[in-house]
């Protein structure tokens, strides 16, 4: 669910929720905190953001049950827009 989270993340605003520098960079900063998506500038509404923050959270307790689950309800959010 978490790569899942890392790819709609990207597709809708279009880059990862980490800045770096280099691909060390990347890798450093993936392994030790997680990623705080900010969508502020997209047209992602604070509702999809906070489905990603969620999503993304290293801790597998505060993420949606399936991958069903999560794409469903981001689908709901979506298509309020």
């Amino acid at each position: 669910i978490y790569s899942l989270a890392m790819t709609a993340y990207e597709v809708l605003t279009n880059r990862l929720p980490f800045d770096f520098e280099s691909l060390f960079d990347l890798r450093a900063k993936h392994l030790r905190r997680a990623p705080v998506p900010d969508a502020e500038g997209h047209l992602v509404s604070p509702e999809v953001t906070r489905i990603l923050k969620r999503e993304l959270s290293y801790d597998p307790n505060q993420r949606s049950q399936s991958a069903i689950e999560f794409t469903e309800e981001l689908c709901r959010e979506l298509k309020k827009k």
